[in-house]
C-alpha cells in the first residue's frame, strides 16, 4: 500500500472524527444556539478543548490530504496551486485558533479583530479550494464521476459564503450560525469525498 494511499485514508478517518465532534458539540448542552451563534463561540469557556480538537481533527484532514495531491499532482495532473490553497486555509484556521472570538454582547478586543481577520482568510481560502479544486478536478479524466458532485457541493458553498456575508450585519445576524454551519459542512464534505477518491484511485 503506497504511502499516498495511507493518507488519504487517514484524512477520511481525520474528517470522519471531524464530523463526530460537529454532532457532539451541538447536542452538548452549551447554551448556544445552532441558529444564531458562530461555530467558534464553542471555542471559549467550557466547550474550548471540544472544540480545539474538532477544530484540529478537520486541519489534520486537509493538511494529509494536500500532501497526498502535491505527492500525485504530476501522475494525475493536478495543478499545484490547489494543494498550496488548502496549506493557506489550514495556517489560517490555526492563527485563528490562538485569538478566541468575541462572544456576542462583548466589546470588540483586538483578539477578537485578529480572529475575525484569521476567520475571513480561512474562509476565502477554503472556498477557493472548493472553487478552483472542483473546477480543476472535474476536468481530469479520473475525477469525472465526480462532476455533479463537484457541481452540487460548489453551489451550496457559493450560497453560503453569500449568506454568511450578508447575515454578519443586522437585521439578519439571527441565522448567521446556520449559514456559517451549512458552509464550513460543505467544505468538510468536499474535503472527504476527494480523500474517499484518493483512496478509491490509489
Amino acid at each position: 500500500m503506497s504511502i499516498e494511499k495511507i493518507l488519504s485514508i487517514v484524512a477520511v478517518l481525520f474528517f470522519l472524527s471531524y464530523f463526530i465532534f460537529f454532532l457532539i458539540l451541538h447536542f452538548k448542552n452549551t447554551g448556544y444556539h445552532p441558529i444564531r451563534h458562530a461555530v467558534s463561540d464553542y471555542g471559549v469557556g467550557a466547550t474550548k478543548n471540544l472544540f480545539l480538537i474538532y477544530a484540529w481533527f478537520s486541519n489534520l484532514g486537509a493538511l494529509s490530504l494536500s500532501i497526498v495531491l502535491l505527492n500525485v499532482k504530476d501522475r494525475f495532473s493536478i495543478s499545484s496551486s490547489i494543494p498550496i490553497l488548502i496549506i493557506l486555509m489550514v495556517i489560517s484556521r490555526i492563527l485563528m485558533l490562538f485569538f478566541p472570538t468575541d462572544l456576542e454582547g462583548e466589546k470588540l478586543t483586538v483578539r477578537g479583530k485578529l480572529h475575525y481577520l484569521f476567520a475571513i482568510l480561512a474562509f476565502a481560502f477554503s472556498y477557493m479550494v472548493i472553487d478552483r479544486g472542483g473546477s480543476h478536478l472535474k476536468l481530469l479524466e479520473d475525477f469525472k464521476n465526480l462532476n455533479l458532485f463537484f457541481y452540487i457541493i460548489t453551489m451550496i458553498s457559493s450560497i453560503s459564503l453569500g449568506a454568511v456575508i450578508v447575515t454578519m450585519f443586522k437585521p439578519l445576524r439571527f441565522i448567521f450560525g446556520i449559514c456559517e454551519r451549512v458552509f464550513l459542512l460543505s467544505i468538510n464534505i468536499w474535503f472527504i469525498v476527494v480523500s474517499i477518491w484518493f483512496v478509491y484511485l490509489l
